[in-house]
């Protein structure tokens, strides 16, 4: 699920760059409220979640997986349908064409494009926005350049940029900890260790990668470092961008909190006069992990 916290559209208390800028919070299913962050282990709970949404004006839409086999999409398509219908969720974020084909017989709510999609030139993003969806999250293989390209040329309001998060290396069919610690095999049901421990994949280099497990039995395999753009959030900024983005997956409620704030401070100028390094600096100590700034200053090589 993902939770959507609108931001002051009169730009009030505001700079002047920042005003309308929003700021997405993805997470399993949590909301950031205050000092709380709520996580969500039972669906039966979304409905309160919701409530907890509106009351603090936040937006709250349901996020599809990247991937799914052909036969997943009618239960999916069955329980979006549902909350859509019982009022919980906002909109949708749609993770793959095949989706694309699912929201249009879905009850119409705003969708927003998911950077799985790889929206990586102005033409796509131009396709995106003609169909009508609210917006477009941009790919994270794009450099500043083209980030900037695409933004003068379409309209900069319904773009979205991630700019924090441990972003998905690979998706993979073979779950690592099913095999070996959940003893699955042919015709033997696994013992779902993912659900009682946390698992990494460490590598030659001793650089570890984290590694989730999703209800399909699908292994995910994240990054060993932090997507942080936090330094640069002056670029989006002068760009107009209408959202920046964390992907919270990994992190723990206290952690989320931290950052959700540090930002909000950051895009509100509360934090002008703090050096991109101790900006960054802040980051690490907040998560304990290392960051990266991805592919934004040196491209996809």
């Amino acid at each position: 699920m993902t939770v959507r916290e609108i931001v002051d559209k009169e730009g009030a208390a505001l700079p002047e760059a920042a005003a309308g800028m929003e700021v997405w919070v993805t997470a399993p299913a949590g909301v950031a409220e205050d000092d709380r962050v709520f996580k969500v282990t039972d669906v039966r709970q979304l409905e309160e979640v919701a409530r907890l949404c509106r009351e603090r004006g936040v937006e709250f839409f349901a996020g599809t997986p990247r991937i799914a086999h052909a036969g997943e999409f009618s239960a999916w398509q069955e329980f979006l349908r549902e909350l859509a219908g019982r009022g919980v969720i906002d909109g949708y974020l749609l993770a793959g064409l095949g989706w694309l084909r699912v929201y249009r017989d879905l009850p119409p709510l705003p969708a927003v494009v998911d950077y799985p999609l790889n929206s990586f030139n102005t033409p796509a993003v131009r396709a995106f926005l003609k169909e009508g969806f609210e917006g477009v999250t941009l790919s994270v293989e794009l450099n500043r350049e083209e980030v900037a390209g695409i933004h003068r040329h379409t309209d900069p309001s319904r773009l979205e940029v991630v700019v924090q998060g441990a972003l998905p290396l690979m998706v993979s069919a073979y779950c690592a900890p099913g095999a070996l610690v959940g003893e699955r095999r042919a015709g033997r049901q696994c013992s779902a260790p993912c659900r009682r421990e946390e698992f990494a994949l460490r590598d030659r280099l001793g650089v570890v990668f984290p590694l989730r497990c999703d209800r399909y039995c699908r292994m995910h395999i994240f990054n060993s470092v932090d997507l942080c753009l936090l330094d640069c959030l002056d670029d989006f900024a002068a760009l107009r961008t209408g959202t920046v983005r964390i992907e919270g997956h990994l992190y723990p409620p206290q952690v989320l909190r931290e950052l959700v704030s540090l930002y909000r401070e950051v895009l509100d100028g509360k934090k002008d006069n703090l050096p991109g390094e101790d900006l960054v600096a802040t980051v690490k100590k907040i998560t304990g992990r290392d960051v990266t700034r991805g592919h934004y200053f040196r491209g996809v090589e």
